[in-house]
């Protein structure tokens, strides 16, 4: 069964999901591109969060022998993803995406998650379990992006990233407890990158970043536990 009110970009998405199939809504033969300007995106690249969420949590019939997954490329995403102590039944991979609101998923239950070189006006994932990576690469997040006492299997990778909350904590990953940090390769965090308390068994791994944090700490790291090493360059 499907939504009787699905868009066309929608639909597609929906049709793709038991497969595992990817659905890129960006123009025929765009790479990359301006997601910054996500917000000015037409119907056609249109898709609401809830649609989004719906699949997430088994809203759609699987196909015997086939790996579901939620795989968009190059969508705005409207209205407020929200996962509240939701058990995510499938990879989540949203890439290249636009969002209108942070999406909210403290305390769910989630597979493997991308928002790699989507742009997001914030992120709370505070408290949540993560089985898998934890993909922000070359994402661009305009306030405060949370992952404090997240539990994430494998890591929390930044190459690339910008994050972006000038004056305040850019990134709160206290407590978090992952095999590691990567942010090597670009990362620019304006605002605090706190990682109080974190247990990082393969280690923090910043060679490169762009740390700014005037009047503050620009890496907060007291209590850090770590197996391997710190390497911050």
């Amino acid at each position: 069964m499907r939504p009787d009110d699905l868009t066309g970009p929608e639909l597609r998405l929906w049709e793709a999901f038991a497969a595992g199939s990817e659905v890129d809504l960006r123009p025929r033969g765009a790479v990359g591109g301006a997601v910054m300007d996500g917000g000015s995106w037409g119907p056609e690249r249109q898709v609401r969060a809830s649609v989004v969420r719906s699949l997430l949590l088994g809203g759609a019939d699987a196909i015997s022998g086939e790996t579901p997954m939620v795989h968009l490329v190059g969508a705005r995403i409207s209205g407020k993803l929200r996962l509240v102590f939701a058990e995510v039944c499938c990879v989540l991979w949203l890439e290249e995406c636009w969002f209108e609101e942070a999406p909210q998923l403290y305390g769910a239950a989630l597979r493997v998650t991308s928002f790699g070189g989507s742009c997001l006006p914030g992120l709370g994932m505070g408290a949540t379990t993560v089985d898998g990576n934890l993909d922000l690469m070359n994402c661009r997040v305009d306030g405060r992006a949370d992952v404090h006492d997240a539990q994430i299997s494998g890591t929390l990778l930044l190459q690339g990233a910008h994050l972006s909350h000038a004056g305040d904590v850019a990134l709160d990953g206290a407590r978090l407890a992952a095999k590691g940090v990567v942010g090597t390769g670009g990362l620019r965090a304006d605002g605090e990158l706190r990682l109080i308390q974190a247990r990082l068994s393969d280690g923090l791994h910043l060679r490169g970043a762009a740390l700014h944090h005037p009047g503050g700490e620009a890496l907060s790291a007291s209590g850090i536990q770590v197996s391997t090493t710190i390497d911050c360059g």
